[in-house]
């Protein structure tokens, strides 16, 4: 691209926005669709970290992740927290209906690092969504007179049988083992579908969400090509892999496609419910058409109507549409309650879950990410079973005797150490 404006600004940005997404259509289906059926067809699965975490290449991380059998994240020592990349490639995981998702694991180490020190970034990968840990890496060591030896550190887990941890780390892994196992088992329960829009470079950037995640639900995001999948069934936004939504979230700005604006329609006349943030008033692609604005801005007529109020609802035909309210908001007027919520503790921030369902059990994995042991009350979206306290460090199953039901939820006392 040269820098000039062609035509005008106007056609000239929307002329970008279609190279963009053309390069990232490419990336996605010619380089790794293009791996993925070579090794597919040599019987072979490809894992990869399509197509890595950087923000300067024009991708569409969540479509590239979409391309490989097993979505791949990434995940450095410093980000106790998690990486957001692990909630992309879970996010591709599910939208695409595959169940493994993998993430390069614990990179960045100094040759020192404890397995105390691990342990909250393997939770934080957990509840975002990863289950199967890719050690990066297993050093090379040629020598037993030197310790530590080769370590590479700084830019791998410096794994190697100089680690005066290493005869002690079987538990560690074990309990890794156990976790990723049941955070394979059944389908995630997500609540929320966030619709990024279609613009390239599309990735999660959390501190630009609006509106911004509720505490207590968990969501997923795609761009146009899953949305454009979606079907509305018995209540829910479903996907063909297999994934239910009860809340849509229109989070790609003033601009949609004329398509997914068609669709999203759709969708609402079906019975879903979908919350908007900005006004759509037109497409950001010049293959939309000359009169796109004109059918969009119609559209959007429709949902927002035509005053200027910040905030409301719409009936359109057996679905709902909504406006200018806080996503846990919306959930409450469609009676969704919060999946998990931790009560009787200041420290409920700290408290992080991630839920699955099989055909008979709600399974709930609940960490505790403060530096310090914390009692509170577990307040599980879940009634009419027999809860089960699954320990992973050994494998152990305790039932517990004191809990209580109401009202669609079970409410069990815990203790747990960070």
């Amino acid at each position: 691209m040269a820098g000039y404006v062609v035509d005008n600004t106007k056609v000239s940005d929307r002329f970008l926005f279609d190279i963009r997404r053309t390069i990232a259509n490419l990336m996605s289906d010619q380089y790794y669709g293009t791996f993925q059926r070579l090794c597919n067809a040599r019987g072979m699965t490809l894992m990869a970290e399509a197509p890595g975490n950087a923000t300067c290449m024009p991708s569409d991380n969540i479509q590239a992740k979409g391309r490989t059998d097993i979505p791949m994240a990434e995940f450095w020592m410093p980000e106790k927290d998690g990486s957001i990349d692990c909630k992309e490639a879970s996010s591709a995981a599910h939208v695409y209906g595959k169940n493994i998702v993998a993430a390069e694991s614990f990179t960045g180490s100094k040759a020192d690092v404890t397995l105390a020190q691990m342990k909250p970034l393997a939770d934080a990968a957990l509840v975002l969504g990863i289950n199967r840990f890719v050690v990066c890496a297993y050093m090379h060591q040629p020598w037993d007179d030197r310790k530590p030896g080769v370590t590479q550190d700084r830019f791998y887990y410096p794994w190697q049988r100089h680690n005066t941890l290493w005869n002690e780390s079987t538990g560690f892994w074990t309990t890794l083992a156990r976790s990723s196992q049941m955070m394979q088992t059944g389908k995630p329960v997500i609540d929320i579908l966030y619709h990024l829009g279609n613009d390239a470079p599309l990735k999660i950037a959390t501190a630009r969400m609006r509106p911004v995640p509720p505490t207590g639900y968990d969501y997923d995001v795609c761009s146009d090509e899953i949305l454009l999948k979606t079907t509305f069934k018995n209540g829910h936004i479903c996907l063909p892999g297999g994934m239910n939504y009860r809340l849509l979230i229109l989070d790609g700005g003033k601009q949609l496609t004329l398509a997914s604006m068609k669709h999203i329609y759709s969708l609402i006349k079906q019975g879903a419910t979908v919350l908007g943030h900005s006004w759509v008033t037109g497409s950001p692609s010049l293959g939309d058409g000359r009169t796109a604005d004109m059918q969009i801005c119609a559209l959007a007529n429709k949902l927002w109507g035509s005053g200027n109020a910040e905030t409301g609802q719409r009936n359109i035909g057996s679905g709902l549409f909504i406006w200018g309210v806080s996503p846990a908001e919306a959930l409450k007027r469609i009676n969704v309650l919060p999946d998990f919520m931790a009560v009787s503790t200041p420290h409920a921030d700290s408290i992080l879950f991630n839920h699955r369902k099989s055909d008979l059990d709600e399974i709930y994995f609940i960490v505790n990410h403060a530096d310090q042991p914390l009692a509170f009350n577990g307040v599980f979206r879940a009634e009419h079973l027999k809860p089960q306290l699954w320990n992973p460090e050994d494998g152990s199953v305790f039932g517990v005797k004191q809990y209580s039901e109401d009202n669609g939820q079970t409410t069990i006392s815990l203790q747990l150490e960070p």
